[in-house]
Order: C-alpha cells, then sequence, then structure tokens
C-alpha cells in the first residue's frame, strides 16, 4: 500500500476513500488469503509484546 501512496496528495477524504476503493479492488484473492492465514502468527506477536507497537 505504501508504494501506491507515495507522491499522492489528496484534496479530502473523499479522495482516500477512492483511492484505497481502487487499491483494495485491483488485489486478486492470494493477498487476502494470505493476510487472513497470517492473522494467528501475527497475533501471537502482539501477545508476545504485551501489544507493544509491532514494526515489520
Amino acid at each position: 500500500m505504501q508504494n501506491s501512496l507515495n507522491g499522492k496528495i489528496f484534496n479530502d477524504a473523499d479522495d482516500v476513500k477512492s483511492h484505497l476503493i481502487q487499491f483494495f479492488a485491483g488485489k486478486n484473492q492470494k493477498f487476502y488469503e494470505h493476510g487472513i492465514m497470517t492473522l494467528p502468527e501475527r497475533w501471537q506477536n502482539v501477545i508476545d509484546k504485551n501489544g507493544q507497537y509491532l514494526i515489520e
């Protein structure tokens, strides 16, 4: 997502919303499957760090 935001200037919240809708609409099923399947591991990392902010 960061790459899709680089250099963008949004005039209002509607511009941001439109960009995000287009970004996620362009993702395939594997993108969503991967995100869902990594949730348990990611949540375990949060638990292991006592809720501290995680940077990937």
